[in-house]
């Protein structure tokens, strides 16, 4: 099994092209995606629709290569606060600085928002999770 972590640093239309490319490196070898997730927030550079078009994307790439897919999972359900990663940023990078801010982008990332109202990208992982084969 190949295990990869999968965070897009572009727009969603070039996630097939991607995936196709983690099919041909993993040789054969069944792909385990332990860490899949994009921003949804303005905050992380993306937009929450931005976000639910990356999760039909990557379902439309994995239903492609169905046969070629162990497994999938998202990073993390709900967006956590900025400040955990502003501290987190700055433990390492060894204070206040444009290295430590970077962290906060990823405070977003979640399918739920942090009051835990979803996002459009958590129905979208729904529908596509319910049409994979089990």
């Amino acid at each position: 099994v190949t295990t990869l972590l999968y965070d897009p640093a572009h727009t969603p239309d070039r996630t097939a092209e991607e995936f196709d490319s983690f099919v041909r490196l993993a040789g054969g070898r069944p792909l385990a995606f332990n860490e899949v997730f994009t921003p949804g927030s303005p905050l992380g550079g993306r937009s929450e629709e931005a976000q639910a078009e990356f999760v039909r994307e990557l379902f439309k790439a994995m239903t492609k290569h169905e046969k070629s897919l162990a497994w999938c999972t998202w990073w993390c359900l709900r967006d956590d606060s900025v400040e955990n990663w502003q501290f987190l940023g700055e433990y390492l990078a060894g204070g206040k600085g444009p290295s430590a801010n970077a962290f906060r982008a990823f405070a977003p990332c979640g399918l739920l928002r942090g009051d835990g109202t979803a996002k459009p990208a958590t129905l979208e992982w729904a529908k596509g999770a319910a049409g994979l084969p089990r």
